[in-house]
């Protein structure tokens, strides 16, 4: 199993998902077996609302990556092998809170804004979560959609502390590792984004990590893997999940190599070829 990870140095929108695809393009254009795999992701009801769309058309909570996935790769996986932990997000009502400094700050916390969640174990066993506590507290124009939501997956209702043992749960860290494992059969290169500006999808992921890609708006940066994966570790010991930020982590890492990329609104118009060719001679070499 050779398993490029791609993660993202801004906390949204560095590029992650549009750069993974073009790669995977790149490799398939060349005659390897590709999978994509997204352990962690999270979606806005707000600003991705095409997502809410899809959720009810699929019948299980998904994001926007993981149908592009599938639609422009034509992957044949189920969107739970692809991605078995997946949240949505909504913003806060602004009318809630006294001052607009404070309002800003909520918009800072993502687990004050986790409205739905889904948990996809081994065999696909699919779970829905409602943090009820969150979604009365969202704007009001996207209340009757996340109703729409409950009423298509059937939620249970609980606290954000009860999901969070969930998802750090042993049953979920292992379906994690077993889905990698179910990808790699019939893949030679699995593309592994990380979520947000997170370095890793998952700590136990680290020994598993062959190539580091960051990306960053203009330029994708490739990591010293060995030095990567001793930063993650040192940090990890020390600040706990705080310490696996990319931002965290990148300036104690030599760059093998860094690639300057140009705006797209499609991975097609990505020139990805260098990376490519650094992939598949690093795959190579493995």
């Amino acid at each position: 199993m050779f398993t490029v990870l791609v993660n993202g140095l801004l906390p949204y929108d560095s590029g992650k998902t549009w750069f993974s695809i073009a790669l995977a393009r790149g490799l398939m254009f060349k005659g390897f077996k590709v999978s994509m795999y997204k352990p962690i992701a999270a979606h806005s009801a707000w600003y991705q609302f095409l997502t809410v769309i899809n959720s009810l058309k699929h019948g299980i909570l998904v994001g926007e990556d993981i149908i592009k996935y599938i639609s422009i790769l034509g992957l044949n996986f189920s969107l739970e092998l692809i991605n078995p932990v997946d949240f949505m997000t909504a913003p806060l009502n602004p009318k809630l809170f006294s001052t607009s400094k404070k309002y800003l700050a909520s918009l800072e916390e993502f687990f004050e804004q986790i409205v739905l969640a889904r948990v996809s174990t081994i065999n696909e066993n699919t779970k829905h979560y409602l943090i009820a506590a969150n979604a009365e507290k969202t704007v009001n124009s996207l209340k009757p959609w996340i109703k729409k939501l409950c009423n298509k997956l059937k939620p249970e209702t609980l606290s954000i502390n009860k999901l969070l043992k969930i998802v750090y749960s042993r049953n979920v860290l292992e379906t994690l590792d077993y889905n990698l494992e179910k990808l790699s059969e019939k893949s030679d290169i699995i593309i592994v984004e990380s979520f947000s500006n997170a370095s890793i999808p998952y700590y136990r992921f680290l020994e598993k990590v062959n190539m580091v890609l960051t990306v960053t708006p203009g330029y994708v940066f490739s990591l010293n893997v060995k030095e990567f994966k001793k930063a993650v570790q040192k940090l990890y010991r020390t600040l706990g999940d705080i310490g696996l930020r990319t931002d965290l982590i990148i300036d104690t890492v030599n760059k093998t190599f860094e690639i300057p990329v140009s705006p797209s609104l499609s991975p097609e118009d990505l020139n990805v070829e260098d990376v490519v060719l650094k992939t598949i001679k690093l795959y190579k070499t493995c």
